[in-house]
Parts: C-alpha cells; structure tokens; sequence
C-alpha cells in the first residue's frame, strides 16, 4: 500500500471514486460538515507524515484488542478513546484509514458494537479524499478538545457480537441452507487459510462446517476505495448470501470480518453479527469441530 507524504499522491488513484452507498458510508462532501469528528485510523507515524485537514488522529492500536488478550476492547477503554478523540454520544463521526478500509471500519464496528448510533468510513478512503483536492497537513498526533459534548458511555450490543461459545455451538450444528431466523457464518478468510493449509499460528486450521465463503479482499480496491454499490452486491449474490438472513462474520482476530460486516450493513443487511475473536480463538475450543480441505467458493469462480 503506498504510504502517504504531502507531495508524493498516486495519480493513478486520481480517477473517480465509486458512490458511497447505504447509511454506513461517508462521501468526500461531508468531512467539512459543521460538528463532524474525522478520525484517521491508520496510526500515528501515518498520521504525523499527512492526514485530512482537521483529522483527529487514532493513538490506541486500531485492532482495538485488550492487551495480551484476543478479546475486544473493554466499555472503559473504548469511551476513554472516544473521549481522546473528543467523540460524544452524539457527535457524528467519520473514519477513514490508508489500509483499503480495513482500520476504520474496525473503529466503526467497535464503536457502533458499543452503542454508538452515528459513526461512517469514508468511502473513497485516504488516497481518494487526496487526490480529490481535499486539504491535507501534516504534523503530530494532537487531539485538540472539543467543547460541550455530552459523554458517550460504551454499552455492548449483543446482536453486533458472536461469542467463542456461539461459534462452538454452531461448529457441533452447523446450519444447512437458508432457515428462517437461524444464522449464516460468513468466513472472509483467504482460500488458505479456510483449507487449513495456513494456520496463522493457530493450533489447528479449517473452517466450520455449513460457512459461507467471501474472502474480504472482494470488497477493496486498488485505489483504497470501498466497491460501488453493484459490484459490492454482485460479490454477495455469488457468495451465496441472503441479507435477508441473519449473517456472523469472522476471520483470523476480527478486523477483516469487520470490513466485511461493514459492506453488508451498507448493502442493507440488518443482522449481522461479528465473531469477535475469530479463528484466533475457535481453533483454541477443544469442542469446535473445524473442517478442513478446500470448500466451494463461487464467489471466485470455484
């Protein structure tokens, strides 16, 4: 991914943008809009070397994972971050990283999980915004306070959350087809890592029985925008998945099923849920029953 400096922007990325699409994604016109936090996710080397005007910059490690844990981060930690970034219960939000996404919609998904109702990525992501004209500095990771906001207090939402015992339970029952009010798990782990043939470190690899399979590098794109809305729904009607449909993401640690978790809210689908701990977690359950060998994938032609 190029790494970003006030002079040095990807001309190849200076094309259009796809539209923004669905209540969850942001377009360029609105980081100016009077109250809004824009919040770069990408760290604070990125940050210091150029960021969007008036960016405030993320400083806690954007996995938003406890320490030496592989659990999300706790209500306490998540509204001290809000607090740094001078973030309110109401105050809308827009995020954005250098990553294809990949950061900022973890900061959406952590933050939305956590009881926050007005929280976007922005779609044309860093290099779009870029090389659109939006004004960029540079300069160290500063978040100035910002006066009056009421206090947002973190409060989990337990249908944005699956839980290692919730994935065991499924691993013993995995669903078969479609069934009314019974949940679909979406994998968006690479075609190796769903076969078992790279284990990431884990004890053991595979995949639960019954998954569907999107791998989320579908949904980025070379310019470090998210995909429009077609080609976005084009992804999921060969992967299988019903947005009608209760729907579970999961990945290695969490972060990829976020991104993913992201495109299919802004798609329209209303329940889905993220396994927070992903593979990092269920391949350690002694009762999972994983799967191994690669599975279909229509979604790429397999």
């Amino acid at each position: 991914m190029l790494r970003r400096t006030l002079t040095t922007l990807s001309q190849s990325a200076a094309a259009t943008s796809p539209k923004p699409f669905g209540r969850w994604f942001a377009g360029l016109d609105q980081l100016t809009e009077p109250g809004t936090v824009v919040v770069d996710c990408s760290g604070p080397p990125a940050y210091e070397r150029a960021h969007l005007a008036g960016a405030r910059c993320l400083s806690v490690p954007p996995t938003f994972k406890q320490a030496g844990t592989n659990s999300v981060s706790s209500e306490a930690e998540v509204q001290a971050c809000a607090a740094q970034l001078g973030i309110g219960k109401n105050t809308k939000v827009i995020a954005y990283d250098d990553m294809g996404g990949l950061f900022a919609a973890r900061f959406w998904w952590v933050m939305s999980m956590y009881g926050h109702d007005n929280v976007q990525v922005l779609h044309a992501g860093w290099r779009g915004a870029a090389n659109s004209g939006a004004k960029v500095e540079s300069g160290p990771c500063q978040n100035p306070p910002s006066a009056d906001v009421d206090a947002f207090t973190a409060q989990r939402r337990d249908d944005w959350f699956a839980s290692t015992e919730d994935m065991v339970a499924m691993s013993l029952d995995p669903p078969v087809g479609v069934q009314p009010g019974v949940a679909r798990l979406v994998d968006v782990r690479s075609p190796l890592e769903v076969s078992g043939e790279d284990l990431r470190g884990n004890p053991v690899g595979g995949h639960v029985r019954g998954s569907l399979f999107l791998p989320h590098n579908l949904f980025m794109q070379p310019s470090g925008a998210f995909p429009s809305h077609e080609d976005a729904m084009d992804v999921v009607k060969r992967a299988g998945i019903d947005l009608g449909s209760p729907l579970i993401t999961m990945c290695q640690s969490g972060v990829r099923a976020a991104h993913t978790a992201l495109v299919l809210r802004a798609l329209g689908a209303e329940q889905v849920a993220v396994y927070d701990e992903s593979m990092g977690g269920l391949s350690r359950q002694a009762g999972a029953d994983l799967e191994t060998g690669a599975p279909p994938m229509p979604c790429m032609g397999r």
